[in-house]
């Protein structure tokens, strides 16, 4: 059926914006089940194609997790027990996802590629639940189109597709402070101060401050009392939780975050926090919340002012500034602060898609007012849904075709690492080469692009680091032992992203080497050289000599695909290489 088909009978008759405004029932409103399967369809997607856009995903969870599952993995400087800034809590409860999806066959059939795959798409579930129950709980309170507008944009949106099946505490704390204002318009006050609690707690602390009109909304309604003592109980409950296990696995007491802000309140000079590892202009947040939402953007800033426009009750005002102004205000905060990163926005996501369903109805309803006063009435009661319709596809379009632009353009690095996982399985099965044999895959500048050791099926295939222009810190196995060894002290760990030597193998330690062969890169190509032969190549965007426009959405006739003999895009390869073994023997003989 068509968009509207997910509406049910009884609204038809309703116009955009003019939805039911003060709670009223919900009739007309989609179904759970409907909108959980229109977002999760989406989101399912993501899990098994999006590439890995943060590195801190990688580094910071992903790996922390295989060691946890597997007995190995590369370690960052915030998990060493000096510093201790990374939650083992909320790894632990991936870990115990990870486990039920070992226990039910995932990993007897599918490998480690299953897990790390079953996983995201376990996450893919748990934000597609959030946003379907707050997408039900809009529409008793904004109406059906607004409701089928956010669900819409929620489910397409190339910031939600990125961040709906991310492993990051930003997506976490997403999906819980999604929850907990959902708890807010169902009337559940105790489960949104726990959904809060557990949102900044266990995921991304600093997202409380999301978090705060839903405090003053439930204090407003039922005391100070009443919200301080489920706080202060929430805040015990959960505090004491990852006392208990950061603890045992630090070895020493401790609350990571505490920890994790008190780091980033670091200012003095030579103490930068966050600023270490990068400063970004002030519209650095507009530009990238203009390319993951295109014109929902620009709705969901306007919505406010077009509520107020169409209908200057100041109960109308109210409701949609209650959804606004929270993300409005988060939004000038991090803009504000010089160390920007695309997830820092995730928590506010939900309401920017919901913020611009609401000003598209609001849209809508006063062109139609406009063209009432120009005596055109039966025009503007057609033009209404019309105009609605137009805003969706034009949305939707855009946002499809960033998505399948991030997909196309740098799905490379999955590829590679799992065709290396093929090559050396057959290697294995062939007896070419001993099963603890260690292997090491070596990268250089493209350090930051490994999708983690999930996707190295062979527990012989271990990440190593040759020197290349980066000069910041990296990280380095954990020490063998399990569990047991997170509570260690070792040396090679700075707070201050300094470059330590130790990292580095030399070339000739290497059996597998990936990289990003450009045109102009500093770097040898080691394709060209005779100890090395490429065994894989996918083609990858050359985004520095591509057109603005085509690296950043998909334009069917001038974003070229694989060449760059037409279209606007210039491509590179994306290079497994492999020791010549045979050349050696060559020379041997």
């Amino acid at each position: 059926r068509g968009g509207g088909g997910a509406i049910r009978a009884g609204s038809a008759r309703q116009k955009p914006g003019e939805g039911p405004q003060g709670g009223g029932g919900g009739r007309g409103t989609a179904p759970f089940a409907a909108a959980f399967a229109v977002i999760l369809a989406v989101r399912l997607l993501s899990a098994g194609f999006n590439p890995i856009a943060d590195c801190d995903e990688t580094f910071n969870y992903w790996e922390p997790l295989h060691f946890l599952m597997y007995g190995f993995g590369l370690q960052t400087w915030e998990y060493a027990p000096r510093y201790a800034l990374r939650s083992y809590l909320y790894l632990d409860l991936h870990r115990f996802m990870g486990l039920v999806l070992r226990a039910i066959g995932v990993e007897s059939a599918y490998g480690k590629r299953g897990i790390f795959y079953g996983l995201r798409a376990c996450l893919a579930i748990l934000s597609s639940t959030a946003d379907a129950l707050l997408a039900t709980k809009v529409a008793a309170r904004f109406g059906p189109y607004v409701e089928l507008g956010y669900i819409i944009f929620a489910a397409t949106a190339a910031g939600t597709f990125n961040s709906g099946a991310s492993l990051l505490p930003q997506t976490f704390a997403m999906n819980l402070a999604t929850l907990s204002l959902a708890f807010l318009h169902w009337g559940h006050d105790v489960l949104a101060i726990a959904a809060m609690g557990v949102a900044a707690m266990v995921g991304w602390p600093f997202c409380v401050l999301v978090g705060a009109g839903t405090g003053l909304s439930i204090m407003g309604r039922r005391g100070i009392f009443f919200s301080a003592l489920w706080g202060v109980l929430c805040l015990v409950a959960i505090g004491g939780c990852l006392l208990v296990a950061d603890s045992g696995y630090y070895g020493k007491a401790v609350l990571a975050p505490l920890n994790i802000a008190l780091y980033n309140s670091r200012v003095s000079e030579g103490e930068k926090g966050g600023t270490l590892y990068g400063v970004e202009p002030w519209h650095f947040f507009f530009k990238n919340l203009f390319l993951n939402f295109n014109f929902v953007l620009p709705l969901f800033l306007l919505a406010p002012l077009l509520s107020f426009l169409q209908n200057p009750a100041l109960r109308s005002f109210k409701e949609t500034a209650g959804i606004c102004f929270p993300a409005l205000i988060w939004f000038g905060l991090m803009s504000s602060l010089p160390h920007k990163e695309e997830r820092f926005m995730y928590v506010i996501y939900p309401l920017v898609c919901l913020g611009g369903s609401l000003g598209l109805c609001r849209l809508c309803s006063l062109v139609a007012r406009s063209l009432r006063c120009c005596r055109a009435a039966s025009r503007s009661v057609r033009l209404k849904p019309a105009l609605w319709t137009l805003g969706i596809i034009i949305t939707v379009s855009l946002s499809a075709s960033r998505n399948f632009a991030m997909v196309r353009y740098y799905r490379a690095p999955l590829g590679i690492y799992e065709s290396l996982s093929v090559i050396h399985e057959s290697k294995l099965a062939a007896g070419l080469i001993k099963p603890d044999e260690q292997a090491n895959v070596c990268v250089g500048k493209e350090w930051y692009r490994f999708p983690s050791h999930f996707l190295l099926e062979s527990p012989s295939l271990r990440l190593a680091f040759i020197q290349s222009g980066f000069t910041g810190q990296l990280p380095q196995p954990f020490l063998p032992g399990g569990i047991n060894s997170t509570s260690a002290t070792r040396e090679g760990f700075n707070d201050m992203n300094r470059e330590e030597k130790s990292r580095y193998v030399k070339q000739s330690q290497c059996s597998y080497v990936v990289d990003l062969e450009l045109p102009d890169q500093r770097e040898t190509k080691l394709s060209h050289m005779k100890d090395w032969r490429v065994v894989t190549r996918i083609p990858f965007l050359n985004a520095a000599r591509s057109k603005m426009i085509t690296r950043a959405f998909f334009v069917p006739l001038l974003s070229n695909l694989d060449d760059d003999k037409t279209g606007w895009n210039s491509w590179a390869n994306y290079v497994l290489l492999e020791r010549n073994t045979t050349q050696k023997q060559d020379e041997s003989s």
